[in-house]
């Protein structure tokens, strides 16, 4: 399976099921029900892990002073909605969209209702590891120099995947910042740029 987000594709190995969760009618007919309310791109699942996927595209738009100031972690107090931010409010309002989704009996989000919360019966009780992968692509060690800050990519990466590991603990401690070329957390998947 192959899902095209931006300039980016994402090819799935065979037995992954993923959707476009922002893409859905679901999320477009309900997103506005809450103020503030944001869905993650991608989700996806085999029969051990289920995974969110949020995609950031800053290729050719390094020098972009707001996205220069989203790479920050919240704790800076800035007015520019920080990276963390975001995607801590889009996982959590993609979760509760998907249990809204059960009890609104939607056929097309069921099935990830359904691996999301696992299968439980007399033989055989699963939980599956939830992952939340934010992916960044464009020059982001020239993103952080513009900031003012002498550190690689990595670093950036692990300040924004630490505090993603605070928002989100709630749910899961597997979180990962990464692009094409710092991949860890890509277990059934490939990304190339289109």
């Amino acid at each position: 399976m192959i899902i095209k987000e931006g300039n980016l594709q994402f090819e799935f190995t065979e037995g992954v099921k993923a959707i476009k969760f922002d893409e859905t009618s679901y999320y477009r007919k309900y997103k506005d029900c809450m103020p503030g309310n944001k869905g993650i791109d991608i989700l996806a699942y085999n029969d051990l892990h289920f995974t969110f996927i949020e995609i950031k595209d800053f290729e050719s738009y390094e020098n972009n002073k707001e996205n220069i100031k989203r790479l920050m972690t919240s704790k800076n107090e800035t007015e520019t909605e920080t990276l963390d931010d975001e995607i801590s409010r889009k996982v959590r309002s993609t979760v509760a969209a998907v249990f809204g989704s059960h009890i609104n009996q939607d056929k097309e989000l069921d099935e990830y209702f359904e691996a999301l919360k696992g299968k439980v019966s007399n033989t055989n009780e699963f939980i599956p590891t939830i992952d939340i992968i934010l992916f960044i692509e464009g020059d982001v060690s020239k993103m952080v120099r513009k900031k003012g800050l002498r550190q690689e990519t990595t670093v950036a990466f692990r300040a924004i995947q630490d505090s993603l590991k605070k928002k989100l603990k709630w749910l899961t401690g597997r979180i990962s910042v990464e692009n094409i070329q710092l991949m860890r957390a890509q277990r059934f998947f490939v990304v190339k740029r289109i």
